[in-house]
């Protein structure tokens, strides 16, 4: 556990200290590696060199897919540290599912275009068993 415990938490400092402790037992090292945030940025925050972590940091804790953080939570001390899912987690989950429905929406048009793009080169190689030099010109064309 990291020594810094508080009854009432005043600062955000005091929120990642708590977040470390409650997700990886006090073990910086370890909440640095899976935020993928440099050990050196967390540690100035926990030992008070720095009282806030960095908003690129923050993005990086609340935005995790595996721990759900509360953006509340950390920045304003308000709710719980984890949601059942965090906002910023929701937003990615959203963000999937439009990618899924625009896919099932144009899925059809890719592949009337695969269509179109196989027929055309199967015309292109029609033109060429006929007419052997009439892709001479063109660079990286080889003649049959």
């Amino acid at each position: 556990m990291l020594i810094k415990k508080t009854t009432i938490m005043e600062d955000v400092q005091d929120r990642v200290i708590m977040l470390i402790n409650h997700h990886f037992d006090g073990n910086l090292a370890k909440a640095c590696r899976e935020f993928d945030i440099p050990q050196s940025s967390l540690t100035n925050v926990v030992r008070g060199k720095r009282n806030k972590p960095s908003f690129d940091n923050i993005l990086k804790m609340v935005s995790h897919p595996k721990y759900y953080i509360s953006l509340q939570w950390l920045i304003l001390g308000i709710g719980e540290i984890s949601d059942n899912k965090s906002i910023v987690a929701h937003d990615i989950d959203t963000s999937k599912n439009d990618y899924k429905r625009l896919y099932e929406e144009s899925k059809d048009e890719i592949i009337r275009l695969q269509a179109k793009i196989t027929h055309l080169y199967e015309l292109q190689m029609s033109v060429k068993e006929v007419y052997p030099n009439a892709m001479g010109n063109v660079k990286g064309a080889k003649a049959s």
